[in-house]
């Protein structure tokens, strides 16, 4: 039996492209499988979304704008992103899986069948949290 899937929520650093720093925008580049996998989700009728923890935004060091502009740019259907530093205990940031939420209520779609794909812990317990599938 083949599995139904909604959407794919790709984390940016590490996953995507660049690496385990943090790149800005403008200097971030994708990995060379990364743009020719968005596409190929897209075309099989998946949505694609980023999401990423992103603290330097709250540090005046970049904009959630500019973040938002380049990932709609590599084709990702929408970007969520937590812009807050670990030392100021939001919701959103990650491991916490609302922004996965806000992602299932704007899109009206079943985190059972979505997939999050990253490279750290906080991924995969933002993934667990939410009961999405996870690699």
């Amino acid at each position: 039996m083949i599995d139904i899937i909604d959407a794919v929520f790709i984390d940016r650093d590490g996953t995507m492209g660049g690496d385990c720093s943090v790149i800005y925008p403008g200097e971030f580049k994708l990995y060379p499988f990364a743009e020719k996998a968005i596409k190929l989700l897209k075309n099989s009728n998946i949505k694609v979304f980023a999401f990423t923890n992103q603290p330097g935004i709250s540090r005046g060091e970049s904009t959630s704008l500019e973040f938002e502009k380049e990932l709609l740019e590599f084709g990702f259907e929408k970007a969520y992103i937590c812009p807050h530093t670990h030392e100021e205990q939001c919701s959103c940031r990650k491991p916490s899986p609302k922004l996965l939420f806000k992602a299932s209520n704007e899109y009206n779609i079943d985190l059972k069948k979505c997939v999050v794909i990253g490279d750290r812990w906080s991924d995969m317990l933002e993934g667990d949290s939410a009961g999405t599938k996870k690699y």
